[in-house]
């Protein structure tokens, strides 16, 4: 009798023995395997193990004050991220004041876009200026070379002033080995 197809024949008769051999002897198939891997791993001699990107490793907290005494606009600028470093900011937190209302406060996030920051009025400071405030939750990631600002803006008016405060909160992330 002449086969057809014996290199079939044989690939299929390879992978039946190769299927099959797990279900006839689990035991013997990870015996192999654990001899192939050996860790001690005792408190004598741990393994040495290390998150790098862990955000407890690398915490970011920045606090970025501004001022305009002549302008309904006030900018905070943050530092620039340094060389190998990726900074996840994931908080938010700000307070401004201004005697006429808040327009708009935009965060600068990636490219030409802002994403705006919801802040609300909290009430009146001794001189009758207005006070908002924010707290959220964000991510925002920032590459290196990147510097997070944020762009606050009130309703023009006299007097013409703004001043706030401005705090982020995340972590770097090592992209150096990336």
């Amino acid at each position: 009798m002449k086969l057809k197809h014996p290199a079939w024949m044989f690939a299929c008769g390879l992978l039946v023995a190769v299927l099959t051999m797990p279900f006839l002897s689990p035991k013997a198939v990870h015996a192999l395997a654990a001899t192939l891997v050996q860790v001690t791993n005792t408190s004598a001699n741990p393994v040495i193990n290390q998150d790098m990107d862990s955000p407890g490793r690398n915490p970011y907290y920045q606090t970025v004050t501004c001022y305009s005494a002549s302008s309904p606009q006030c900018t905070a600028q943050f530092p620039v991220v340094p060389p190998n470093k990726r900074l996840v900011v994931e908080f938010i937190s700000s307070s401004v004041d201004t005697p006429t209302a808040l327009s708009t406060v935009e965060f600068f996030a990636t490219g030409p876009s802002f994403i705006p920051i919801l802040h609300t009025l909290q009430g009146n400071d001794s001189q009758g200026n207005k006070i908002y405030v924010a707290s959220q939750p964000m991510l925002y990631y920032f590459e290196a070379g990147q510097a997070p600002y944020l762009v606050m803006n009130a309703l023009p008016g006299t007097p013409t002033f703004m001043s706030g405060g401005v705090t982020l909160t995340g972590h770097y992330v090592n992209i150096a080995s990336l």
